[in-house]
């Protein structure tokens, strides 16, 4: 969910959300239950920049064979939602430590966006 404040100055001008194709399916009393994890979007315009937020939940890894759906849905979002010419901010519990001790997820979101240099004062690359 993306929560955003009426009367600051900001114009939401694209809103979308989709789950994952990739989630985890674990037995329910002998039956199987999808736990959906997914994301959402807006594509706001401030003072004339428009830049894209996206919110996510990602599969925590404790499962057996959720850390490789975990990884499978932080590259569903890199080469979907996130992959635009505007800037994008990701935010969410990704489930996943900085450091990579636990899962390469997060590495994932560090090696694959870069920024550019931004050579005009007051713009947004």
């Amino acid at each position: 969910m993306i929560l955003i404040r009426e009367r600051c100055g900001l114009n939401i001008i694209n809103k979308q959300e989709d789950n994952y194709k990739a989630n985890l399916t674990v037995l329910i009393v002998g039956q199987p239950f999808v736990l959906l994890r997914g994301w959402s979007l807006v594509d706001v315009k401030v003072d004339g920049h428009i830049f894209r937020m996206i919110n996510t939940h990602l599969q925590s890894p404790d499962a057996p064979g959720a850390a490789r759906i975990q990884v499978a849905q932080a590259q569903e979002l890199l080469e979907g939602p996130a992959n635009t010419n505007l800037p994008v901010v990701v935010t969410g519990d990704l489930n996943s430590n900085a450091d990579g001790s636990e899962m390469s997820t997060y590495g994932l979101f560090i090696v694959k966006t870069k920024c550019v240099p931004n050579t005009q004062k007051g713009t947004l690359k």
